[in-house]
């Protein structure tokens, strides 16, 4: 016999019982009267079987089973449309199509659009079309109802149970308001989140359903067009970029076309020192910037602007070599620019020992800050020589060029968010602040305090 599949309409009903003959089954304490039609829209089953064993002197069906589940599975034998509500509903109309051997409804189930789970004390019924977009499937409502469904079938038949095994309830013990903003968002692309609501929080629930595609459109991020480069830019937090979205832009004519020196600065502030002893003039415009794609998101990369949130960079800058270095101390900093620029250095032959000195914690990177705006205590700074010539001091800095001894110099501890561009060249990486605030003195950091 041929058995429609649940997509397609039952034109014909398969003649395994008497078309016009009618049964009696007792499911529970009910008494169930139903045509050998109905019967047979659904088989071979349990029923036809007994039935057609039964032929002479057909007896009435008893069977220790609910009463209720069967009320649905009789409408579903005679032609109407499944009826559940929910997750209690779903997983035991599952559970005796595969007792009653029903193939029709077991193989409808399986495939049934929506997907029924309480989550938080809350019922959810939702379609399975939410999770289309790249990213979003497999996820967790694939893992663990098909996977359910599958494992309650394997056991069943393997261990030749008389009845299907009990199986729990889908129930996932996280907020159901949460859950509700995360379906509010894949239903409707213009949905904005509440302000109540915690986009960090929804965050972490997209990682737990595996959501990957709208973890990354809820990401904090800004994309503007920079009217200079005529290029697009992406500003990302560093914690939040992806090693699979970083990308080298190799430069070409519309980067270098890109003028970023500023007419203030002096010449003296393009001296950049990798490792030798000699100076190498440089404009950041002559180095590869990294850019970024967002996994499953972005068709395109864009110029990639990065927010570090910690304090613990400090600037050094050099008098004599005319110099500039930032030293990046925090370490979870550090192991998220290790992992994504992983593939960089390995394909750059950069040495993790070039951004390295046993003197410092963290990581210390060639700097230049011709097109950062800078605030030094609180004032602009517009021209940077001028400004290490104000302060006033007798400070003595590590000379990261030579990698060995100490240089007249000034350093300068990043206080706040501060924006950043990371480029690459001739086995080097260069951090490239935009946007940053600066303080040089004990008294300085004080003022910057806030009460409780």
């Amino acid at each position: 016999m041929d058995i429609v599949d649940n997509s397609e309409p039952m034109i014909k009903i398969p003649e395994l019982l008497p078309h016009e003959n009618i049964y009696k089954i007792q499911v529970g304490s009910k008494l169930f009267k139903i045509s050998g039609a109905s019967l047979s829209s659904d088989g071979p089953s349990f029923f036809t079987d007994y039935f057609n064993a039964q032929k002479d002197s057909p007896q009435v069906l008893i069977l220790d089973r609910s009463d209720r589940v069967f009320e649905n599975i009789m409408n579903h034998l005679q032609g109407y449309p499944l009826s559940v509500l929910d997750e209690r509903d779903f997983i035991t109309l599952f559970l005796d199509s595969l007792y009653y051997r029903l193939p029709r409804l077991k193989r409808m189930l399986q495939k049934y659009d929506y997907y029924f789970i309480n989550i938080g004390g809350k019922h959810f019924k939702f379609s399975k079309s939410l999770f289309d977009r790249p990213g979003d499937s497999p996820n967790y409502f694939n893992l663990l109802i098909d996977a359910m469904l599958v494992d309650v079938e394997n056991v069943f038949h393997e261990k030749q149970m008389i009845r299907p095994p009990s199986h729990f309830i889908p129930f996932v013990t996280r907020s159901s308001v949460l859950f509700q903003e995360i379906l509010n968002l894949l239903t409707d692309d213009d949905y904005v989140v509440p302000s109540h609501i915690s986009i960090s929080n929804l965050l972490k629930e997209c990682k737990f359903y595996c959501l990957l595609n709208l973890q990354q459109r809820l990401i904090p991020h800004r994309i503007t067009r920079n009217p200079f480069c005529k290029r697009e830019e992406i500003t990302m937090k560093l914690h939040h970029l992806r090693r699979t979205g970083i990308k080298l832009l190799a430069q070409d004519t519309d980067i270098k076309a890109c003028e970023i020196r500023s007419d203030s600065e002096s010449s003296e502030d393009l001296y950049l020192c990798p490792q030798k002893k000699r100076k190498l003039e440089a404009s950041p415009a002559e180095w590869d910037m990294v850019s970024y794609q967002r996994p499953y998101v972005d068709k395109e990369p864009r110029d990639l602007i990065v927010q570090f949130d910690a304090t613990e960079m400090t600037l050094f800058f050099n008098k004599r070599m005319k110099t500039i270095h930032v030293q990046v101390a925090n370490e979870n900093d550090c192991h998220i620019l290790k992992n994504l620029l992983a593939d960089i250095n390995r394909k750059h032959n950069i040495e993790d020992s070039s951004f390295q000195f046993p003197q410092f914690q963290g990581y210390v990177f060639i700097t230049c800050i011709t097109m950062a705006d800078l605030t030094v205590n609180g004032l602009p700074c517009k021209n940077l020589c001028s400004k290490i010539d104000e302060i006033k001091t007798n400070e003595q800095i590590f000379d990261f060029c030579n990698r060995d001894g100490m240089m007249p110099g000034l350093s300068l501890h990043v206080i706040g968010p501060s924006l950043w561009r990371i480029g690459v060249k001739d086995q080097h990486i260069i951090l490239l602040p935009l946007k940053l605030n600066c303080i040089s003195n004990l008294r300085q950091f004080n003022m910057n305090l806030q009460f409780l």
